[in-house]
């Protein structure tokens, strides 16, 4: 597959809304990736092939550690490795953070899986941690 990874441009916030509405239950708003951008433009993400975007990564940074906000992929390209590169990157670019961190519902296997093959260890279980009050993994894996 022929994409280039890049950092996003806020000219990308629509199709990367649209992925994330396309991708969960409760998705994250166009204001709330404007914010993550503003943020934290260095350490957000897109898998673009021409001009569509395939896939974004994207976190909240804090002072030992940086937590994914929220990473995902166009259904059809799914399993193709791009969620690999683009946490590959992120990972590569992570300023002097000891700690990365994320939480995923317990439901969501294939996650699971995909965040256990990049070294991710379960730290916790977050009761009635999202909004339909399902349960999360809250995974960490350290970096330096």
């Amino acid at each position: 597959m022929d994409y280039i990874i890049r950092h996003a441009e806020e000219i990308d916030i629509h199709q990367i809304q649209k992925i994330e509405e396309e991708s969960f239950s409760h998705p994250l708003s166009g204001k709330q990736f404007l914010q993550l951008h503003s943020n934290c433009s260095e350490m957000f993400f897109v898998a673009e092939k021409g001009e569509e975007i395939l896939g974004y990564v994207t976190v909240i940074r804090g002072f030992r550690k940086i937590t994914i906000a929220t990473i995902a992929v166009k259904e059809e390209y799914r399993r193709k490795s791009i969620a690999t590169e683009l946490m590959r990157r992120l990972m590569k670019k992570i300023p002097m953070a000891k700690t990365l961190e994320l939480q995923v519902r317990v439901s969501n296997k294939p996650a699971i899986f995909f965040y256990e093959g990049l070294g991710f260890t379960c730290k916790s279980v977050l009761r009635g941690y999202y909004p339909d009050k399902e349960d999360a993994i809250l995974y960490h894996k350290t970096l330096r």
